[in-house]
């Protein structure tokens, strides 16, 4: 149904950009001091660098703590 196609042949294929979607916990835990800086300061430089790393692609994120709900759906 997917029409899925296989061949042998070997392409060069040009990355035209990519959809990054990040996950981002914000329960308490996060504020923990077990490392300097904290969970949540450290994952946001890591988020920001990403960011960084990769101007002009689609991104995403997701946050959450607690229990997970679906807070918007759409459908494409």
């Amino acid at each position: 149904m997917a029409r899925l196609q296989y061949s042998d042949k070997m392409r060069t294929v040009i990355k035209e950009s990519s959809e990054i979607i990040m996950a981002l916990d914000i329960s308490k835990s996060m504020l923990a001091e077990d490392s300097k800086p904290s969970r949540l300061e450290k994952v946001k430089m890591i988020i920001w660098g990403i960011v960084e790393e990769n101007p002009g692609e689609k991104m995403g994120i997701i946050i959450f703590s607690g229990t997970a709900c679906v807070a918007m759906s759409f459908d494409l």
